[in-house]
């Protein structure tokens, strides 16, 4: 039944993509998108928002459907959604995100449980509160 409920999530996650309308570009001509204000882990809170990654991973990365990605590590975020592993629920992200954003989100993520975490949901906002 596990198996079964991967395959639907994965293949509901591929055609989605993420959680907004994001105009399809090839990796070499994306452009970072980024708010200098919000800081590292601000800017990383909101591509974690804005994409959709706390529908699987849980509203602060701790686990819901997929795995906690809580601390994870720079380069485990890049594989992971630069990579295509439709068998483990994870579609590729590669056309969405750069270096600069996977950085961001790992700095989100080792923010969360800290006083520095950044816990509003209005991403859209250049200065979002909580």
């Amino acid at each position: 039944m596990r198996m079964i409920f991967a395959i639907a999530v994965s293949v509901i996650a591929a055609t989605m993509g993420p959680a907004h309308a994001a105009p399809t570009r090839s990796a070499s001509t994306i452009v970072p998108r980024t708010l200098p204000n919000l800081g590292p882990a601000g800017n990383g809170r909101r591509l974690f928002v804005e994409y959709g990654c706390y529908l699987c991973h849980g509203g602060n990365g701790g686990g819901q459907f997929a795995i906690n990605i809580q601390g994870a590590e720079v380069g485990d975020i890049n594989e992971a959604v630069h990579g295509d592993d439709l068998e483990a629920g994870m579609p590729s992200f590669a056309k969405y995100l750069t270096a600069k954003n996977v950085s961001d989100i790992a700095a989100y993520l080792r923010s969360v449980g800290t006083a520095k975490e950044p816990k509003w949901w209005n991403w859209w906002e250049a200065n979002p509160t909580q």
